[in-house]
């Protein structure tokens, strides 16, 4: 078996507008795939809606 770090590892972030969970919405989200200290994606991002 591999060491974790040996393989794919993916970066998650998220922008809110507040740090309360239950008053707060996402804004944004981001992810990017990196394997062997280099990014092998693009930053695949969502921009939140609001809910009607």
């Amino acid at each position: 078996m591999a060491a974790w770090h040996g393989g794919a590892l993916v970066g998650f972030d998220l922008e809110t507008t507040g740090a309360e969970a239950g008053e707060s919405r996402i804004v944004t989200a981001a992810a990017v795939e990196a394997r062997d200290g280099e990014a092998r994606s693009r930053p695949a991002t969502h921009a939140g809606t609001r809910a009607a």
